[in-house]
């Protein structure tokens, strides 16, 4: 008898999952960068919830993507990731804005190769 494949789920990200995304985040820059802050996290929330989502592999958080509605002007010039992103709070999105900027996506590293991050 075989196993069946656990569940893959992707929605909207909620002040709840902040602790398990910052958790996986330690893990997934662990040798790169730093994690993200709560307060960061909270920031990106606030400025555009309905941008930021979890991926979840059989109820446990492996997944998230980050993004902002920015103008034209600015996603077009040059800038770093920084400036565009407001430090990484979001609080540059702009709800008319032209372009979806995607802020970050990641992945756990156990679980790469599923698709997760398509």
């Amino acid at each position: 008898m075989s196993s069946s494949p656990r569940k893959i789920e992707v929605r909207q990200a909620t002040s709840q999952d902040l602790e398990g995304i910052q958790s996986l985040s330690r893990v997934v820059y662990a040798s790169s960068m730093s994690a993200y802050s709560t307060d960061v996290l909270r920031g990106q929330l606030h400025h555009f919830p309905e941008g930021q989502f979890v991926c979840l592999l059989g109820g446990k958080l492996v997944g998230y993507c980050a993004s902002i509605r920015v103008e034209e002007k600015m996603a077009m010039r040059p800038h770093t990731w920084r400036e565009i992103t407001g430090g990484g709070f979001g609080s540059t999105h702009r709800s008319d804005g032209d372009w979806l900027y995607g802020m970050d996506v990641f992945v756990d590293p156990e679980c790469r190769g599923v698709k997760i991050g398509e």
